[in-house]
């Protein structure tokens, strides 16, 4: 039986940088080569990804995965939003699912 479910989307209690990054890197590497995306920092910067660092208000450490989606098709507007859409919803399963965290067990 669950008796506690906890979320901590803005990383106060898990350290966002280490849980997420890696993902998000590679979901932004991703896009920018599938849709040959020529402004890179640019796209990283609308994230909320600056000089190495995760923003805690930009949209990949407090945003939605629509967000990202909104973001990517304006940096991808020749492209269907449609295709675009499923295809970041798919890798982003897919990266979740095949990323391994290291977990801390604090004791108290």
């Amino acid at each position: 039986m669950i008796k506690w479910l906890l979320f901590d989307k803005d990383g106060t209690l898990l350290e966002f940088d280490e849980t997420w990054s890696e993902i998000s890197l590679v979901m932004i590497d991703r896009f920018v080569e599938k849709y040959h995306i020529d402004h890179k920092q640019s796209l990283q910067e609308e994230l909320g990804y600056v000089n190495d660092r995760f923003l805690s208000s930009g949209i990949l450490a407090s945003g939605t995965l629509s967000d990202i989606i909104n973001v990517f098709t304006k940096y991808a507007q020749e492209n269907d939003k449609q295709e675009l859409e499923k295809w970041t919803v798919q890798l982003s399963k897919d990266l979740i699912s095949e990323y391994e965290p290291e977990t801390i067990v604090i004791e108290g």
